[in-house]
C-alpha cells in the first residue's frame, strides 16, 4: 500500500484540496499545457531557470531505488529520466525515445516526458483512474511509444 490510494486521488475532487497545492500530485492541466512545459524544461524560451539547474534536474539521477515494480527509479529532483539500462523501457517512456528522455508517470495511467534528443514532448491524460498496475504501464508504454516513432534517430 502507498499513499497513493483510490481515496486520497478522489479528495483532489474536492475544492479545498485543489487550493492547498500537494507538491508531487494533484496538479490540473490540459495534456497541451504539460507537453508545453516538458517543452519549456528543454529550452528554457525566457530563461526562467538557470542553465546548470535545469541540467541537474533533467538529467541527473539521484535515487535509483527499486520502484514498486522492482525497477530502479532513475529520480532526478523530481523526474525520473529513462536511462539506458535493461529495465529503461520500463520507466513509462517506451523503447523509441531517447536515453536522456525525462518526464514521470502519474497516478491511473498518466505519463508526460520530453525528449531533448529529438526535440519532441508528450503528454497522455486520462479522467479516469485505471488500478490495473500492469495494463497502466503498457498502456503507458505503448502510447509513448507512438509518440517517440513521431521523431524516429537511431539510439546507440
Amino acid at each position: 500500500m502507498t499513499e497513493v490510494t483510490t481515496e486520497a486521488l478522489l479528495r483532489f475532487n474536492e475544492p479545498a484540496v485543489r487550493r492547498v497545492g500537494v507538491p508531487g500530485g494533484g496538479g490540473v492541466s490540459t495534456a497541451a499545457d504539460m507537453a508545453l512545459y516538458y517543452q519549456a524544461l528543454m529550452h528554457d524560451p525566457v530563461a526562467m531557470w538557470k542553465p546548470e539547474m535545469l541540467t541537474d534536474v533533467t538529467s541527473t539521477v539521484r535515487n535509483s531505488f527499486p520502484d514498486f515494480m522492482g525497477v530502479p527509479a532513475n529520480r532526478t529532483r523530481g523526474l525520473v529520466v529513462k536511462g539506458d539500462d535493461e529495465r529503461s523501457h520500463m520507466r513509462g517512456m517506451g523503447r523509441t525515445v531517447s536515453p536522456r528522455t525525462f518526464g514521470h508517470n502519474g497516478a491511473g495511467g498518466q505519463i508526460a516526458w520530453g525528449d531533448p534528443d529529438t526535440g519532441l514532448s508528450f503528454c497522455y491524460l486520462t479522467n479516469g483512474y485505471d488500478q490495473h498496475e500492469l495494463r497502466q504501464w503498457r498502456r503507458g508504454a505503448a502510447i509513448s511509444n507512438r509518440a517517440g516513432e513521431l521523431c524516429p534517430v537511431t539510439f546507440s
